[in-house]
């Protein structure tokens, strides 16, 4: 059987290599992204839970059809986003990041993802929240903070939309199936 620190060193070896991957397909890097989600997540209590956790997290980064299809200013452009989506972010602070223009780069983000930035922002915020929501964890308002939004009646409102779901029902919903 395999000692704790021998399953601690396979798991930074797989992070590595799925850092890796998910740079050569213009994704941002497991650490800055997924390292969060991994607190109190039910896969990370059994060795079968975690190789489950890998397996799906290269297979997601394998079957992304956008990282060999997007430009490089689009790809980096979603890195900030999936790097600062639980800042106040805007497609003028991004396309200076990328020291382009504000236009030309909605116009590019546009016409290779078929989304705006924010739809894709919103996208990114939301899916988020679903994760913590499911948790239990957090209250509406950490959430909302979470996820980049300073105020979490305006977070509902948005959520509603998205999902179709408040978030609170949403929190329920995922907790009852948990159980």
């Amino acid at each position: 059987m395999a000692s704790l620190e021998e399953l601690r060193i396979v798991c930074n070896e797989l992070s590595k290599e799925l850092d890796q991957l998910r740079t050569s397909k213009g994704k941002p890097p497991f650490r800055d992204e997924l390292y969060r989600e991994i607190e109190g997540s039910e896969e990370w209590t059994s060795v079968t839970g975690i190789a489950r956790w890998f397996k799906n997290q290269f297979r997601a980064v394998m079957e992304d059809e956008h990282g060999d299809v997007y430009s490089a200013k689009v790809r980096k452009a979603i890195q900030y986003i999936h790097r600062h989506y639980a800042k106040d972010i805007s497609a003028e602070q991004i396309a200076e990041h990328l020291a382009i223009s504000g236009d030309h780069l909605r116009h590019c983000f546009k016409n290779e993802t078929g989304r705006t930035i924010l739809d894709y922002i919103t996208e990114v915020r939301m899916e988020k929240a679903k994760r913590c929501l499911a948790t239990g964890q957090y209250k509406l308002y950490e959430v909302a903070e979470k996820v980049g939004y300073r105020n979490s009646h305006y977070f509902s409102k948005v959520f509603q939309r998205v999902t179709g779901q408040h978030p609170l029902e949403y929190s329920e919903r995922k907790q009852v199936h948990h159980e």
